[in-house]
């Protein structure tokens, strides 16, 4: 509903870390861009045509784009949580960046190998871990990304498939009622790529202010493992100009780009 904080997720088999966003289009714009811009047959189009339906909904999706929520006390804003147990997990700071017309990105919260290391930008892993939520999330996390002496370069650094970014946006409350495209866009840093995906979903009117539920209720009773402040880890650049990219091989499977017979329009 309208003013409301929900949960967003989304998972990568190869990371090119970057950073990633979320938009809204009502479905009926949506539509309406097909409709006005393309010809009844769209593989039938003209550049031209195709230009002026790609700008249809870029505006459409970059006139809802939606805001993080901010932290609260006991609470995660970001988190990635292994496989699919929704009571192990890292709760991480979130590391944001400025994009076009002063829309806020997060990055995505686990760097690439020697992503840190070799002088890119981000954060080393441990440096963005807040605390765990069981020992088991943090045993795993060891597992993945090495102990706090390792930056950027453990063991799932490249292939973190068995974690999920999870992040807390908030729904505007002046939206009209009914249905939407969301709009997931994620764009490398390690890799020339950008990948997108989209969902239906359905907004109705705000009610009494409601949030989703807190993780905590549904799981065993677990202390969650704090992190005592810690300085970053010693690390010495190595020359790196450019991020080299990733064999093009290397690809997210759960974000495949649109293709004609998806209702997402290219690049959303």
């Amino acid at each position: 509903s309208m003013g409301s904080v929900q949960e967003t997720a989304w998972n990568a088999w190869a990371n090119h870390a970057g950073g990633h966003i979320y938009t809204l289009c009502k479905k009926s714009t949506f539509d309406a861009c097909r409709a006005t811009e393309l010809p009844t047959n769209p593989s039938m189009a003209t550049e031209e045509q195709k230009n002026a339906y790609l700008q249809c909904v870029w505006d459409c999706f970059e006139s809802n784009t939606l805001e993080w929520a901010t932290p609260q006390e006991d609470e995660w804003s970001q988190k990635i949580q292994f496989q699919d147990d929704h009571c192990t997990y890292a709760t991480m700071e979130p590391l944001t960046k400025i994009g076009k017309d002063g829309h806020i990105w997060r990055f995505t919260p686990i760097p690439d190998s020697l992503q840190v290391t070799n002088g890119g930008e981000g954060k080393c892993m441990w440096d963005s871990v807040t605390s765990f939520s069981n020992p088991k999330a943090k045993d795993e996390f060891i597992s993945s990304f090495g102990n706090q002496n390792v930056c950027d370069w453990g063991a799932d650094s490249h292939i973190p498939y068995d974690w999920h970014v999870f992040d807390k946006v908030i729904i505007p409350t002046d939206l009209e009622e009914g249905e939407y495209v969301l709009s997931w866009r994620w764009d490398a840093y390690m890799a020339d790529q950008m990948w997108t995906n989209c969902a239906d979903v359905t907004i109705t009117a705000a009610s009494n202010p409601s949030t989703i539920l807190n993780d905590g209720d549904e799981c065993p009773s677990s202390p969650p493992v704090l992190l005592p402040p810690t300085p970053s880890p010693q690390v010495t650049p190595a020359p790196f100009p450019q991020p080299t990219p990733s064999p093009v091989t290397s690809s997210p499977t759960v974000a495949p780009m649109p293709t004609s017979t998806l209702n997402c329009p290219a690049g959303h």
